[in-house]
């Protein structure tokens, strides 16, 4: 399904970091979705089931969610994923004849004819360069803060009963609720590490495609260069 959405973001924008931006934001934005609708849910009567609200069913994270092959097994949700794919490749198709060659659809915004003060510091074009995936990454997990938290009730009802027996047969402690948070901060600890490997990965290509060297010519040190 995102193999579709990337084919039309990368229609869309002329670089693929810009390609890479939007798919991360639609897949951030069914994460959330499917997240809400999740919290949102009633779990059944055992605690080891949780019917999902109607916003999961507005998420394609969703829709493999709701297969439950351990449980129902439900096959056609997967006939949404299907036909989600289907029509994500054929904009694709249709946005490639369309699209200028070398551009996106997307008009990229003519700069300012003279830089602000801010960004004449190397600090500050530091700043400029690095804030769309900071105030992105930053956005995610306070998205993925709420949905986890929210999910941490649901959690805490599930410490007792058949939930707490199942899940101390299937090798867990009986400490249900600190298992998750563990987990948790375990995803959040693994999500900040994307980001940063992501910052690193640009600075390689700063460095490869030759836009670090004029920086590196004045008076700044390596990590400044490196980071504007």
């Amino acid at each position: 399904m995102f193999a579709g959405v990337a084919a039309v973001t990368s229609q869309l924008t002329s670089s693929t970091r810009g390609a890479s931006g939007l798919a991360a934001a639609v897949l951030g934005v069914a994460f959330l979705t499917s997240g809400i609708g999740n919290v949102a849910g009633r779990p059944d009567a055992s605690g080891l089931r949780v019917d999902s609200a109607w916003p999961a069913w507005l998420s394609p994270i969703g829709w493999g969610q709701q297969m439950r092959p351990y449980g129902g097994d439900h096959w056609w949700p997967l006939s949404l994923a299907v036909v989600l794919f289907v029509a994500c490749v054929g904009a694709a198709a249709l946005l490639a004849t369309r699209r200028d060659f070398g551009h996106g659809m997307l008009p990229q915004r003519r700069g300012h004819a003279q830089a602000g003060p801010v960004l004449r510091s190397p600090l500050g074009l530091a700043w400029r360069l690095q804030r769309g995936a900071l105030l992105g990454w930053a956005a995610g997990m306070l998205g993925f803060g709420l949905v986890m938290g929210g999910l941490a009730g649901q959690v805490r009802d599930a410490t007792t009963g058949t939930a707490r027996d199942w899940y101390t047969r299937m090798g867990g402690s009986q400490q249900i609720l600190d298992a998750y948070r563990s987990s948790v901060l375990q995803m959040a600890a693994m999500a900040a590490a994307i980001y940063v490997v992501q910052v690193l990965l640009r600075m390689r290509t700063e460095e490869d495609d030759g836009p670090l060297e004029p920086i590196l010519a004045t008076a700044v040190s390596l990590v400044v260069g490196f980071f504007g």
